[in-house]
């Protein structure tokens, strides 16, 4: 498949770019949210990491920040930020989520833990030049949906499974801080032999889902699709090499024509949870690459791509509104 590629459509497509690299947006809501705590530009965090390699430090830090459920809770998936503060990223195998009672403003007794291998990371942030540290979106869906049986304040840890210490020199991970500033703060244990929480200088930066289980859509970069129904699916439904990312939404048909940010957000391509350049990127290296994700409001099966693609998808990003 060609594309039109002729170098005064190369220039012009920087021309808007150079424009696009000033606008910034604010992360976007889900249908299925519940609770969300936007992060600070950063490239790391709050130390948070279970290293479990041979001879490694072992589960030597968490994290944990509180939130308030206001009914009884459902929660299927999250999304967190956070980094190495490194160029090269680590190499995470996954992520134990857990999730506390409250006691008297500190994490109370453990309601659920839980390891996850399948995620997503995504830059949502670059530090700028020389460094080009990146700073991440994460998401996961939990493999068992957490039930919290009333309304009130519970607590979340997020801890990074990956190798430190022994003969790794893997880097540490950090749970990115929130813009939030809502005591209590997040609290932390730092090579704790009791693993006794004391409260840090701020709050974490993290999104409670409540989806998991349920059937719906799948939004896959530009598009959107029923063929594909579950949240499990929808993470795996990627192809190689894409830029695209992909969120799952809990709704019985894919966006009405006009409607190009639910319940699926067009713009946000690499499904990092807000609008930034890197969308834009990210949809020009598939829209190059011939991937079908990148025709814009379609439904992401084989199609020819036109420039008018483009056209449509920077019209979405710069009208904002995810």
């Amino acid at each position: 498949m060609r594309h039109p590629t002729a170098p005064a459509f190369r220039i012009a497509l920087a021309a808007v770019l150079a424009t696009v690299l000033a606008a910034t947006f604010a992360p976007r809501a889900s249908a299925d949210e519940l609770f969300r705590q936007n992060p600070f530009d950063s490239v790391g965090g709050y130390s948070s990491q279970d290293a479990r390699n041979t001879n490694g430090l072992g589960w030597f830090s968490e994290v944990a920040d509180n939130f308030t459920a206001t009914s009884p809770w459902t929660i299927g998936s999250v999304e967190f930020w956070g980094g190495y503060v490194t160029v090269v990223p680590g190499n995470t195998h996954g992520f134990t989520i857990r999730f506390y009672a409250d006691n008297d403003t500190s994490p109370g007794a453990l309601l659920s833990s839980q390891d996850v291998f399948a995620f997503s990371e995504t830059v949502y942030y670059t530090f700028p030049a020389p460094q080009l540290w990146n700073g991440y979106h994460y998401s996961v869906t939990l493999p068992s949906a957490v039930q919290l049986p009333s309304a009130g304040a519970y607590w979340i840890s997020v801890v990074a499974i990956l190798d430190r210490g022994g003969s790794s020199t893997e880097p540490q991970w950090g749970w990115a801080q929130a813009q939030t500033f809502d005591p209590p703060l997040a609290q932390q244990w730092f090579f704790s032999a009791t693993h006794a929480f004391a409260p840090l200088q701020g709050n974490a930066a993290f999104v409670l889902n409540s989806s998991a289980g349920a059937t719906g859509v799948c939004c896959r970069g530009a598009t959107c699709t029923t063929s594909i129904t579950t949240a499990a699916a929808c993470a795996a439904a990627l192809p190689i090499g894409s830029a695209a990312g992909a969120t799952f939404a809990t709704a019985p048909t894919c966006n009405a024509p006009g409607n190009t940010v639910s319940p699926c957000c067009y713009a946000d391509y690499n499904k990092s949870g807000m609008l930034s350049a890197q969308d834009i990127f990210d949809f020009l290296h598939d829209w190059f690459a011939a991937s079908p994700l990148s025709r814009t409001g379609s439904d992401g099966s084989s199609a020819p791509l036109s420039a008018q693609n483009i056209f449509d998808f920077l019209g979405d990003w710069f009208a904002g509104g995810c």
